[in-house]
């Protein structure tokens, strides 16, 4: 990949998590959408949260996630840092978070799949989707 075209591959990749960000209502904290961002542009896994940021699990959670690239370990420090994390806990973080390239959503597959539930890659990757037009159909 040239500079222009990583350029553009940057510029596409962040507009993209900021628009997801305002769909969502959740803050467009620059460190946040930058951290996502290089995560994906580096084809680390990368992931955002369809949840609001006033929910402090999913902002560190998801944060650690983007710096780490790794989402289980994420947690492991979440659980370390603030003491356990149930089943329900780590379901519902899982269910709100977006995967936004293919190797988040193949380590999502993998931590559903400990846990006892399904996903395949491809549904994990309509999320996104998924997530904006429900956003979006419920603000009209």
């Amino acid at each position: 990949m040239n500079a222009i075209d990583r350029k553009f591959f940057n510029d596409a990749t962040k507009t993209r998590i900021e628009a997801l960000a305002d769909v969502c209502r959740n803050n467009r904290d620059s460190y946040k959408v930058d951290c996502a961002v290089d995560a994906a542009v580096q084809g680390r896994p990368a992931f955002w949260h369809s949840d609001s940021w006033s929910n402090s699990a999913a902002n560190i959670i998801i944060g650690r996630a983007n710096l780490t690239g790794n989402l289980d370990e994420a947690f492991a420090s979440y659980v370390r840092d603030f003491g356990e994390c149930d089943y329900w806990k780590i379901i519902h973080q899982l269910d709100a978070t977006v995967p936004l390239n293919r190797p988040a959503a193949a380590e999502m597959v993998a931590i559903y799949s400990r846990l006892g539930h399904m996903r395949n890659v491809r549904e994990l990757l309509d999320r996104e989707a998924e997530v904006i037009t429900n956003k979006l159909s419920r603000a009209a």
